[in-house]
């Protein structure tokens, strides 16, 4: 797949490169430390994500990729940081939605990535924790909660269509 936008055609010099995922600096606007890549639609997968497992066929033929590759140094991950695409508010439907991690080619689990803001008025940063992948149980327990429903003070007067 292609690193970033200067792969295509007609398109020189745009600083949103590849190298900008490990430059250090997460919550951000600016272009010069962003990473954008042409989106490549993944074709519809042979079997659901529980089949997955234990699989170890090449899936950079069918959506985006990234590979951290730390050349036969022995690491542990339990996790990493995700800032989501973040140039304006506009801009923040360019970025991802949801990921799948691969580790030694092995499928560990899939993520939804939240939405960027748009600024940085807050650190937007999103953990993704590799040791307590998300679960369809915890997903069933969390659809089943009941609703908070806020409790609002009144004075209405006895005017029950008004609060306030």
């Amino acid at each position: 797949s292609p690193r970033d936008l200067n792969d295509l055609e007609g398109v020189d010099g745009d600083p949103r490169t590849l190298d900008k995922l490990l430059d250090g600096v997460g919550c951000t606007v600016d272009d010069a430390h962003m990473w954008l890549a042409p989106f490549i639609k993944a074709q519809a997968p042979a079997a659901d994500q529980a089949g997955l497992l234990g699989r170890t066929e090449d899936f950079s033929q069918r959506r985006n990729l990234v590979r951290v590759d730390f050349q036969g140094a022995r690491r542990e991950v339990a996790g990493f940081n995700m800032w989501n695409y973040n140039k304006n508010v506009e801009a923040t439907s360019r970025g991802v939605r949801e990921f799948s991690v691969f580790c030694d080619d092995r499928y560990i689990a899939t993520f939804l990535c939240r939405k960027a803001p748009g600024h940085v008025h807050f650190d937007f940063k999103q953990v993704i924790l590799l040791d307590q992948p998300p679960s369809a149980e915890s997903n069933v327990r969390r659809a089943n909660a009941l609703p908070a429903v806020p409790r609002l003070p009144s004075r209405t007067r006895g005017d029950r269509r008004s609060a306030g």
